[in-house]
């Protein structure tokens, strides 16, 4: 996948390490350029600059976060973007959805929400359709 001959950056955060490093694989087979990080803490560091307004930095496409990682989790992460104008798609991965997740993580303004254990072909799929509408 490919946006005006650039790869598409996807930003993973996700704090299981055998995870982190199959969802990069599967994302980058995909085409995709990723930038693996091992907490939300870290993505928050990571996007800084871009939040502040800093015309130099530089934007993942996408963001792919799962939801439970200590210190900053997926869901307070998002909540901070959404509210300082980020509107770049948001997946969140879990393996702890219920009814009342889903409401939230819509509520939050997610993309999408993809329950772990999932298909390869789910995650691939999902950011191709996102990326297509943004």
């Amino acid at each position: 996948m490919t946006l005006e001959n650039d790869p598409v950056c996807v930003t993973l955060a996700e704090d299981d390490d055998d995870i982190r490093a199959a969802v990069t694989m599967l994302l980058e087979d995909a085409g995709y350029r990723v930038e693996a990080l091992a907490s939300g803490g870290m993505l928050l560091e990571r996007l800084a600059p871009a939040i502040l307004g800093d015309p130099s930095a530089t934007r993942p496409d996408a963001l792919v976060t799962d939801v439970r990682m200590p210190g900053v989790n997926g869901l307070a992460m998002m909540e901070g973007l959404r509210a300082n104008g980020w509107s770049s798609p948001i997946v969140i991965m879990t393996a702890f959805a219920d009814d009342e997740m889903r409401r939230r993580v819509a509520s939050l303004g997610a993309a999408a929400l993809i329950d772990k254990p999932f298909d390869p072909e789910v995650l691939t799929k999902t950011l191709g359709e996102l990326l297509a509408e943004s």
